[in-house]
């Protein structure tokens, strides 16, 4: 990983906000409460990059994270997420840390399965932290019913990552292409 010339790693710039959302919904959950976080971004935007980085902090914390990741092949393999995880489905008392990237291409057994953990009544607190792309337009997916149901109940911390911002661009790149990049895309 790059530092910039400000001392910050460079796949994390501007990126600030986004970690201390999953950090406060790590602390909510540690205290025993049921946490779904989904980090929401278009491809390239840093999504993976910053589901690595709260993984690894988690992990320095001493707890256990457990990680999957989706592809869209695997869709219709039912379970294939819940495997990867070591998850059968039923609440546990203890802590957990799920990640899973590409979420969007999770099966639907897998979300069931996450989604029963969620809504459990075991003593412990379960953090899931589900790193996908913008549903486009109204989504009605498994995944997109977790949410609204996870957000009724309070327990859903969603992160949007936006595209850097103007000065966190032109403190990476030299001026012309700055100026150039700016220009392209807003």
């Amino acid at each position: 990983m790059g530092i910039d010339p400000n001392n910050k790693p460079l796949s994390l710039l501007g990126r600030g906000p986004c970690l201390d959302a999953l950090r406060g919904a790590l602390g909510r959950a540690v205290a025993g409460v049921r946490i779904l976080a989904t980090v929401v971004g278009t491809a390239g935007s840093g999504v993976t990059t910053l589901l690595d980085v709260f993984a690894a902090e988690v992990r320095e914390q001493g707890q256990e994270v457990r990680r999957a990741e989706a592809f869209e092949a695997q869709r219709s393999d039912p379970g294939h997420i819940a495997e990867d995880l070591g998850i059968g489905g039923r609440p546990s008392d203890r802590f957990s840390v799920l990640i899973v990237d590409g979420a969007q291409w999770a099966d639907a057994t897998s979300i069931a399965m996450l989604r029963e953990m969620l809504s459990g009544s075991g003593a412990g607190g379960v953090l899931v932290v589900m790193g996908r792309r913008p549903f486009p337009g109204r989504e009605v997916s498994a995944l997109a019913e977790m949410e609204k149901v996870t957000a009724q109940r309070g327990a859903l911390v969603t992160v949007e990552i936006a595209p850097l911002s103007t000065d966190d661009l032109a403190s990476i790149a030299p001026p012309d292409l700055a100026g150039s990049l700016i220009a392209a895309t807003g």
